[in-house]
């Protein structure tokens, strides 16, 4: 969710680090926002491993605690470049942590109704978007873009009473002989689902959409002034 939430301070971040010509103002700053979303879903398969290994509970908890402190040591960070580790790398392990744990929980208690419950589930980055984009703006207009992270470090840490209200999986889904981490790390480099074909195009028909997805949460906002749209509206519009 933070990621669209992002777009509102970007701005900010723009004028006061970088140093470059007026195209790569924007080309440094984007890497933030880039990374944090890349080690998101790139780490995913290692994560659901890690979730498989230590419960959902364990690895939603260790998610709110990185993401916490990167958004708390983000809003302190001297440099642009010192965001790409504190926010891209860090934040983005931690909310990989909280996402796919968050998803991977369901299939222990919704054996029926998981399509609705995951549905459910994924409506709240929706709301949480509309909600957070607004408080964003205000806050960025009175304590600027450090004020909106440190808000938002708040947030962050009550996902980790989130986490410890997960309850542990039923009896009839813990296995009688649990695998070591290294035997369910060893299973990443499995090809059997690459010979499925519908798997592989999935995969790189998925890529594709979300290559395309956040095109509109960056560059929507710069093209506002072309359409006599107050810039303090942008909130509204991401």
């Amino acid at each position: 969710m933070y990621e669209q939430c992002l777009i509102t301070p970007f701005h900010n971040l723009v004028f006061k680090f970088s140093r470059l010509q007026p195209l790569w103002f924007y080309l440094y700053t984007a890497w933030v926002g880039s990374l944090g979303y890349g080690f998101l879903f790139v780490i995913g398969p290692v994560t659901t491993v890690l979730c498989e290994h230590f419960g959902c509970r364990v690895m939603t908890c260790a998610g709110s605690v990185l993401t916490t402190v990167s958004l708390l040591v983000t809003s302190f960070a001297p440099s642009i470049a010192t965001m790409y580790f504190t926010f891209g790398v860090v934040w983005g392990t931690g909310g990989s942590f909280l996402f796919f744990s968050g998803l991977l929980v369901l299939r222990f208690y919704f054996n029926r109704n998981l399509s609705l419950a995951n549905g459910i589930t994924m409506t709240g980055a929706g709301f949480g978007t509309l909600v957070f984009n607004v408080m964003l703006q205000e806050l960025d207009e009175k304590y600027g873009w450090r004020g909106g992270m440190r808000f938002l470090s708040v947030f962050s840490a009550l996902t980790f009473l989130c986490g410890c209200v997960f309850i542990p999986p039923p009896v009839d889904y813990l296995a009688v002989e649990r695998p070591s981490l290294w035997f369910r790390l060893k299973r990443l480099i499995d090809p059997r689902p690459w010979r499925d074909r519908a798997f592989t195009m999935w995969v790189f028909a998925l890529s594709f959409i979300l290559f395309a997805y956040f095109f509109p949460y960056t560059y929507l906002v710069s093209k506002l002034p072309a359409f006599s749209v107050n810039y303090c509206s942008q909130a509204h519009i991401n």
